[in-house]
């Protein structure tokens, strides 16, 4: 990690090329920062389509269909309404689109200048 203790210990360091290190440093962070946001993103994804399939199945019901295909199509979008899928961090954080946010405003607001 790049702090300002490293930072000046490397430039005090004859052997080591600055720019490199700096560089190294800075495709590090960018490359973990791509994981995390490569593994929310999905998962906010699920919850979207999840809240669109409520809209289409209850558009489709008031199409004319069976009373068979109407009776399973209630039964799944009562089974979506009571059970919206979701992932969470140990029931502690759900992992979606303002979870991506709001790390990256803590990361944006503690990373030194």
């Amino acid at each position: 990690m790049l702090t300002p203790y490293i930072l000046s210990l490397t430039i005090l360091n004859d052997d080591i090329d600055i720019l490199r290190y700096i560089l190294e440093c800075t495709l590090w962070f960018i490359i973990h920062i791509l994981r995390v946001v490569l593994m929310i993103y999905p998962c906010a994804l699920l919850g979207e389509e999840a809240a669109k399939t409520q809209i289409l199945l209850g558009s489709y019901l008031n199409t004319k269909i069976d009373l068979f295909d109407i009776k399973k199509i209630e039964t799944y979008a009562q089974q979506l309404a009571a059970n919206t899928p979701e992932f969470s961090i140990y029931s502690m954080f759900i992992i979606d689109k303002q979870l991506v946010i709001t790390v990256s405003i803590y990361l944006y607001t503690t990373i030194p200048t």
